[in-house]
């Protein structure tokens, strides 16, 4: 079954965006996804080849706390992130009301770590996070109608 994005609102950072500013992102995202998820929720992670090939690759069940692990650190990211270019770690929930996707690379000197970070999720949950966890990281992040988003990046 092919990857279908969330319909409603993408927030992203810059593709090359500080690591350290990704993490901070990832910091006010989490525990806000932690919040909409009521009673026992499946997540999955993909290997999430969208922009590399156009690609995306479902993964393993994974734990919330596995994923404030992997997001934890500039470290935890790059190492987890698979080596190809444009490969971003995806994580979403079963019922598809959010994708986050993240990734981390060194600059194109090799002087130092840069990475993205984007979620999209469905309109009321955008609404709510809009509300509860975007001003603290507004100024990193653009917002994009969704369906737009995932047809520009997609290979």
């Amino acid at each position: 079954m092919p990857f279908e994005p969330p319909i409603g609102t993408t927030f992203a950072s810059e593709n090359d965006a500080r690591l350290d500013e990704v993490i901070q992102i990832a910091t006010h995202i989490l525990p806000f996804l932690q919040g909409q998820s009521a009673g026992p929720v499946g997540w999955s992670r993909y290997d999430d080849w969208l922009e590399h090939d156009g690609l995306h690759f479902a993964g393993p069940q994974i734990e919330f706390s596995d994923v404030f692990r992997l997001l934890g650190s500039p470290r935890s990211l790059f190492e987890a992130t698979p080596t190809d270019e444009l490969v971003c770690i995806g994580i979403g929930p079963d019922f598809n009301g959010w994708y986050l996707r993240a990734h981390a690379h060194w600059n194109s000197e090799d002087t130092g770590l840069v990475g993205m970070i984007s979620i999209t999720m469905q309109p009321e949950i955008a609404s709510l996070f809009r509300e509860r966890a975007l001003d603290r990281i507004s100024e990193f992040l653009s917002e994009h109608e969704s369906l737009s988003y995932f047809s520009r990046i997609t290979v």
